[in-house]
């Protein structure tokens, strides 16, 4: 799943893992900007260090209902 903010600036990309050797198995959040990797978050108040969710928000309601469950965790 991918998000994008309104200026197509920042990406946020749902990534699911699993059978990791270091057992990080589950979901977390790549962040990128402008193409290029700047984190990676485990829950969404990491997300919110460094991208404003608002941005995210409006984004994201634009193309579905998926935005609101996503950034109310």
């Amino acid at each position: 799943m991918r998000f994008r903010s309104i200026d197509g600036e920042w990406v946020v990309d749902v990534i699911r893992l699993s059978l990791t050797g270091d057992h990080r198995d589950g979901e977390c959040f790549r962040l990128t900007r402008h193409g290029f990797f700047v984190a990676e978050a485990r829950t969404i108040g990491e997300l919110r260090q460094h991208v404003d969710p608002a941005e995210l928000e409006e984004a994201l309601a634009r193309g579905g209902s998926a935005v609101r469950p996503l950034l109310a965790r």
